[in-house]
């Protein structure tokens, strides 16, 4: 195997292990979880080298990825009153009546909650940043290594949400306490309907891989071949992660 194909792998698995972390890591609900999966987006996205289009639709799309981050950061970042007034004309007044100071704020947020705010940038910066990260990992191959390391993940994930819901607690992985008023927590997904969409997510990409595999590839003539295929080891990989995920949907 050539270097330049092991340095590949070697990308494609860090990016695998990154969505299984965001996965893990409750999903990047807490501040404290999305900036770790901010921190890690960006030292995949450094290492993935990744550049800007030169021209095309993909060029303009990240234009407007960088825009719209930049508008999310500027609601969160304190600005001079003078410049709030113009942008946000009854933001200072509704300020000044929720304060118990008398005296009026020199800088306000755009924002009626900045720490909100601030985490919802990070989650976005996350997406963004792993979105251009994986295309130029897969630009230059790793597909299957990245498909086959999250249909792992997935159903390790999935066992850790039937043991959870064996055990009837209410606790994620048996000890974490959410802190979301009724919260019901399935596996490492404090909202479980963000499990659900996360496993449709998963399912589609280790059912578009199966279908792949079986591009081009000459049906066996002889029912051991077929047996053969069957049971091939990626293939049931990729099978058991598809049905376990169906099971929690």
């Amino acid at each position: 195997m050539s270097s330049s194909r092991r340095a590949g792998r070697a990308a494609a698995a860090a990016l695998a292990i990154h969505l299984m972390t965001a996965a893990f890591a409750f999903g990047g609900v807490y501040v404290w979880s999305a900036a770790a999966l901010s921190g890690s987006a960006l030292a995949l996205l450094v290492g993935s080298r990744a550049r800007l289009p030169s021209s095309g639709a993909l060029r303009t799309l990240d234009f407007g990825l960088i825009a719209l981050l930049g508008a999310v950061l500027l609601q969160a970042l304190p600005l001079p009153v003078e410049a709030i007034r113009v942008l946000s004309p009854g933001r200072d007044a509704f300020a000044a009546a929720m304060s118990l100071r008398p005296e009026s704020p020199r800088t306000l947020s755009l924002s009626l909650g900045p720490r909100g705010t601030l985490h919802a940038w990070l989650s976005l910066f996350s997406i963004a940043a792993t979105f251009w990260a994986a295309r130029a990992i897969f630009a230059r191959g790793g597909v299957r290594t990245c498909t086959t390391l999250v249909a792992c993940g997935a159903i390790l994930l999935v066992l850790v949400a039937f043991a959870q819901h064996a055990s009837g607690t209410q606790l994620a992985y048996g000890f974490w306490q959410p802190r979301d008023a009724g919260a019901r927590p399935l596996g490492p997904f404090i909202n479980r309907n963000h499990l659900g969409t996360w496993s449709i997510l998963a399912i589609c990409l280790c059912v578009g891989y199966l279908q792949w595999r079986d591009v081009g590839v000459r049906p066996a003539r002889s029912w051991r071949g077929r047996v053969a295929r069957l049971f091939e080891s990626r293939r049931l990989i990729l099978q058991l992660a598809v049905v376990l995920l169906a099971s929690v949907i």
